[in-house]
């Protein structure tokens, strides 16, 4: 049977121990990176969906506005 060098454990013990929290770290980053891409995803839809609905009502303003104008024009002679 082979025996490991004194203090050999204790020196892995030191390299594991950051390895294993940067590894933890990396994922928990990875994660959070998605859930920021879903939700600025989330975002533009509602955005869009804002956009088409107030020029919907500004089409709708405006025509409303054309026959107000209209019906305020004299007659013609």
């Amino acid at each position: 049977m082979s025996t490991s060098p004194p203090g050999l454990t204790e020196w892995l013990g030191l390299l594991v121990q950051p390895a294993v929290i940067l590894g933890g770290g990396a994922l928990f980053l990875n994660q959070l990176n998605k859930r920021i891409d879903s939700l600025r995803s989330d975002m533009k839809d509602g955005m869009a969906k804002l956009n088409d609905r107030q020029r919907e009502d500004n089409k709708a303003l405006n025509e409303k506005l054309d026959r107000l104008l209209e019906s305020r024009l004299p007659a013609p002679r």
